[in-house]
């Protein structure tokens, strides 16, 4: 997937006691993507909800103004893995966005590493990905839930790997599995499963797709809006929701847990 990893979103039709997600999990950033969209207001977290919101308009970031859209991200940090299941309940907005959840990662020693990637995008407003994966040799995307509704219809789902290399993806596995469930009508949960030598996608429980591949390199947690250029646009704003993101180790331990407020 094209994912300038602009991070941020947008306009936040919240309550006033909204508020950010918990900063010791969850990194916001002001960023611009290509002319296309900035990730420029701030994300909410209320009632045990995560919200994306993408809104159409006038934006500035990144020394840039008069964007036409605003999109949301958030990334985990300081927190990464290596191995083991990753659970998110989402709920996901119609046709006119296309709604991440996904890894990133890569060696020590490169710009796709999650310190020092994430740790680029902090200091970096007028960049996005590009300045994680200028030197991955390589790096690797894992697209646990790519929703893309304009594209692909309201009952489809992307399970998809992606090998960067130097700023270019060069191989990787695409899937786009029809789950015969409209996503944007409900919550679910997506799932992956992934051990030294596969990876298994599922969607409530039930398997979607499984890539044979040794992705063995670390790897943070990414959730994000971005405007679906190449689906029309929606009726904005739209939001994605988010209820809980776990994630247990290899020995089944739960390594990291946030259900945005609520009591779990």
């Amino acid at each position: 997937m094209k994912k300038t990893v602009l991070f941020l979103l947008a306009i936040l039709n919240v309550v006033a006691f909204a508020q950010l997600p918990n900063t010791s999990k969850w990194y916001t950033v002001n960023n611009y993507d290509e002319g296309a969209w900035c990730a420029n207001a701030t994300q909410a977290a209320s009632g045990g909800l995560l919200t994306l919101t993408a809104a159409s308009g006038s934006f500035a970031c990144g020394g840039h103004s008069h964007i036409p859209y605003d999109i949301g991200m958030v990334v985990s940090s300081p927190f990464y893995f290596q191995y083991g299941t990753v659970k998110a309940v989402i709920k996901f907005p119609g046709r006119g966005v296309h709604s991440v959840f996904w890894l990133w990662g890569g060696a020590p020693g490169t710009s796709g590493y999650p310190p020092v990637c994430v740790s680029s995008i902090k200091h970096n407003p007028a960049g996005y990905m590009g300045v994680c994966t200028a030197d991955a040799n390589p790096a690797y995307e894992i697209d646990i839930a790519e929703f893309m509704p304009a594209s692909l219809g309201l009952t489809y789902i992307e399970n998809n790997t992606h090998t960067w290399i130097n700023g270019s993806t060069t191989a990787g596995s695409v899937n786009d599995p029809n789950v015969g469930v409209n996503l944007t009508t409900g919550f679910h949960t997506y799932e992956l499963d992934w051990t030294p030598t596969k990876l298994t996608f599922k969607l409530d429980g039930k398997t979607t797709s499984t890539i044979q591949q040794s992705i063995n390199v670390p790897m943070f947690l990414i959730l994000d809006e971005e405007i679906d250029v190449n689906g029309g646009k929606g009726s904005y704003p739209l939001q994605m929701q988010v209820r809980s993101v776990d994630v247990w180790d290899r020995n089944n331990n739960l390594i990291f847990t946030d259900h945005f407020g609520s009591v779990r």
